[in-house]
């Protein structure tokens, strides 16, 4: 069972500077469900650490979930900022996100 309410970003965070993407996306999954509907506009690195994640483990679906949650709090997202989520930019993000890393 994951403990994400007492640093499921934290440890999504470590695998993430690991480079064991699968594992981070467990962790950031549930850390962005608990804060989807009560940390408001304070989600800009969670929001952008969940996209990126979904898209290094090709999960189209929940990566454009994320992108439109983003868009529906007014929240950027790396490599769109303030493109419209169109097909052509989406997956333009999707590509650029699957091989970028951040330092996080």
């Amino acid at each position: 069972m994951l403990r994400t309410k007492t640093g499921g970003r934290s440890r999504a965070t470590y695998y993430y500077r690991e480079q064991k993407y699968a594992e981070a996306f467990l962790y950031i999954r549930e850390a962005y469900k608990c804060a989807q509907y009560c940390a408001g506009a304070h989600q800009y690195l969670l929001v952008n650490q969940y996209v990126e994640l979904a898209a290094k483990n090709d999960s189209w679906r929940e990566f454009t979930q994320g992108i439109h949650w983003a868009t529906y709090l007014g929240i950027e997202t790396r490599w769109l900022r303030k493109k419209p989520p169109t097909d052509e930019n989406l997956k333009f993000a999707f590509e650029v996100f699957k091989k970028a890393v951040y330092s996080v």
